[in-house]
């Protein structure tokens, strides 16, 4: 079970954002499953949920998945439905992955594509993550690169950086009323910490920072703050 809570201000265009979500995770021999509900409340009274469902099973020794559908309340807040998935390889110390988003809007449809390979060195993780954007009959692309770094034997013993600029997954949860987001630019740096208290708490803390266009002629600088609890039962 946990509990996240995110915190976003704006030097200029919006007032602050705030956004809860609960889930639940079980996992199994065959992967691992969740349910999770998300309450947004944006600017100008604009509020909403969503509802997911997320699973990653497990389909060879070397081969495991990331599938999700994702519902919202009908508010412009969060894609009317999303669902996207992706495939992760291993291959020694790499590993390479490929997936596609499917989200719709009350007013249109565009599928994300993305690719990406990661790196074991010693105790770090290095992934570089590439995505591309169909939306109506033009592109966008986006890029990420992160570092991980595990500083126990426990994965969730971790330390996070990383940067990317262009289209991102993250412009798809906030409210679409936009020509044409293929066109959108965006460069965002973030860093996240995750700590196991007592073997079966979780703490988790994310701050970033960037800049975004919301639309053709506006754009802001963000700041957020996000802390996370997770239990293990």
């Amino acid at each position: 079970m946990s509990l996240n809570y995110d915190y976003t201000n704006f030097d200029n265009l919006f007032k602050p954002w705030h956004s809860t979500s609960l889930a639940y995770q079980r996992t199994t021999g065959f992967g691992s499953f969740s349910g999770r509900v998300t309450y947004a409340d944006r600017s100008n009274g604009l509020s909403g949920y969503q509802y997911e469902v997320e699973s990653y099973p497990k389909i060879s020794k070397t081969v495991y998945g990331n599938f999700a559908i994702a519902l919202s309340s009908g508010d412009p807040v969060f894609p009317a439905f999303t669902a996207r998935g992706a495939l992760y390889k291993a291959l020694g110390s790499f590993e390479i992955e490929g997936g596609l988003r499917y989200v719709s809007t009350p007013g249109e449809n565009f599928f994300i594509y993305n690719a990406g390979f990661s790196k074991y060195v010693s105790t770090f993780l290095l992934n570089f993550k590439a995505y591309l954007l169909d939306f109506n009959e033009t592109t966008g692309q986006g890029f990420q690169l992160s570092a991980r770094y595990y500083f126990s034997e426990n994965a969730n013993n971790v330390f996070i950086v990383g940067a990317g600029s262009g289209v991102a997954p993250d412009l798809t949860n906030r409210n679409l009323g936009i020509a044409n987001v293929a066109s959108l630019s965006a460069k965002r740096i973030f860093a996240e910490y995750r700590h196991v208290v007592a073997s079966k708490n979780i703490l988790s803390l994310l701050a970033s920072t960037g800049n975004e266009e919301y639309t053709a002629t506006k754009s802001a600088n963000q700041y957020n703050i996000g802390v996370g609890y997770l239990r293990k039962f």
